[in-house]
């Protein structure tokens, strides 16, 4: 398997983005980067009232010099030379999953909502597939996975040389006011 290039996890908060990050990156024996802690030590960004904000030309500066690793975030693709992205992992997870998670990270309503409808609406796909192109974007349904279960099969896709594309449609199973309720 030809190692050389930068995978990255992506997927709305709590999807396991970090946790399957970090596992595969020791399958691969590559560098694992949860983006946003590593720009925050790297002082490419700051926190202000709970959430991170990162200083966009700071981020790229200090990403740019990363050839091969695992990075695992929300807006990763935003900082990195998306010609150095060898393949993007988009993990999906069950809105009704991810609320829960929501409320056990104690988010507020507003950002409960807003990460809702995201999942709802495939915004995490959309933008990688705007970013990267299809022929480097996976997507996996982990709602029910383990995470070193979902490492595994990102694994076995990258050593064998082919695409994830579970079919996830939420939008679908939307029929009770609980998830209008959640959606914006």
């Amino acid at each position: 398997m030809n190692k050389k290039g930068i995978i990255v996890i992506e997927g709305c908060p709590a999807t396991g983005k970090s946790v399957v990050g970090k596992i595969l990156s020791e399958m691969l024996f590559l560098e694992h980067i949860d983006y946003a802690d590593y720009l925050l030590k790297k002082k490419a960004a700051k926190i202000l009232d709970n959430e991170i904000v990162i200083e966009e030309s700071k981020a790229k500066r200090i990403l740019k010099e990363t050839d091969e690793a695992v990075i695992s975030g929300v807006y990763a693709l935003d900082y990195l030379d998306i010609r150095k992205v060898k393949s993007v992992y988009v993990l999906r997870c069950n809105p009704k999953i991810l609320f829960y998670r929501y409320l056990q990270r104690d988010y507020d309503l507003d950002k409960i909502k807003s990460n809702i409808t995201s999942e709802y609406l495939d915004l995490c796909l959309k933008m990688a597939l705007e970013k990267a192109g299809h022929e480097k974007v996976n997507q996996l349904d982990v709602s029910n996975d383990e995470p070193r279960y979902t490492a595994l099969r990102i694994y076995i896709s990258l050593k064998n040389g082919y695409r994830i594309f579970d079919n996830v449609d939420w939008l679908s199973q939307v029929s009770r006011p609980f998830d209008m309720i959640l959606m914006k």
